[in-house]
């Protein structure tokens, strides 16, 4: 079949009570979604937009709920309407873009950043990507069938510096430098980073007590063979990798020395004792060189 008609045929042939889940989950997932921006909506309107304008210091709350209860409403119905006149899913997410991201992206990510801009600042950038976004996708993206919404987040951006620097600005406003808490911050994490680097140069000058603390504990050692000899007996038989065998029989071997290290380490203490050192260099050279290899490999 082709692969439109797959999906209309799965629906036609399932039962409708299966039809009623799907038609469920479909509705939940795309709520969820909904009531979180109309939730969203209904708080900036009621809370940052209303209460700058109003003159008063603060708003009541059962105006503020009264508020937002109606701005669900109104913002919901033009979104259902929005949604029942296209019916593209992909057009309204470029739409939804080209309304977002060249408006509202660059104001926040400069923000982000410790840009502190007047409300003139802010609304230039808006217009001009508002403007950029527009003209974009009258001229440009039918020629090319680009999407211009980062482009046109750069322009606003740009747009916001250029008006920042050309124009009289308040002593508050431009770039903030961090505070005392971020500097304490900073200085403590580059006392750390002199500290770890310090700690892990003494450590080597002492190469053999350094390898003798790499030691595993032996189950780490025995899952190490384990997964070593699954992956090389599937890669074996599974892909029949059958000109390889001397790569096999090294696997299994170092797979038969991981698995039973334990009664390896048991007997070496009654003959001769293993130098700890040497099992760590066997481990460093086992995590460092054959693991990746394997992985490659397979």
């Amino acid at each position: 079949m082709p692969k439109t008609e797959i999906w209309p045929y799965i629906i036609a042939h399932i039962p409708p009570i299966f039809r009623g889940f799907l038609a469920i989950s479909l509705l939940a997932m795309a709520m969820s979604t909904a009531d979180s921006c109309l939730n969203a909506c209904s708080v900036m309107v009621s809370h940052d937009i209303v209460g700058t304008i109003q003159n008063e210091e603060e708003i009541a709350d059962d105006s503020q709920l009264k508020i937002a209860k109606r701005t669900t409403i109104v913002v919901g119905l033009f979104a259902m309407l929005l949604a029942f006149k296209c019916k593209d899913l992909f057009k309204l997410l470029r739409w939804a873009l080209a309304c977002s991201i060249p408006m509202t992206a660059a104001p926040f990510i400069l923000a982000i950043y410790g840009f502190r801009g007047t409300s003139r600042t802010a609304l230039i950038g808006m217009s001009t990507g508002i403007l950029t976004i527009i003209a974009w996708n009258k001229w440009v993206d039918p020629a090319t069938g680009m999407d211009g919404s980062f482009i046109c987040m750069l322009a606003n951006g740009l747009a916001m510096m250029a008006s920042h620097y050309l124009f009289k600005q308040p002593k508050s406003a431009g770039w903030v430098g961090p505070d005392d808490t971020l500097k304490q911050i900073q200085q403590e994490n580059a006392r750390k980073k002199v500290e770890r680097k310090e700690k892990i140069k003494n450590s080597w000058t002492n190469k053999k007590n350094a390898l003798a603390k790499l030691i595993p504990r032996h189950s780490t050692m025995v899952h190490v063979g384990v997964y070593t000899t699954i992956t090389g007996l599937l890669a074996y038989f599974t892909v029949c990798i059958t000109n390889h065998s001397l790569y096999l029989i090294l696997q299994l071997f170092i797979s038969a020395c991981c698995i039973g290290y334990p009664f390896l380490y048991d007997i070496s203490k009654k003959i001769r004792d293993i130098p700890k050192w040497f099992v760590g260099l066997c481990w460093l050279a086992l995590l460092a060189v054959y693991l990746p290899k394997n992985l490659i490999w397979h």
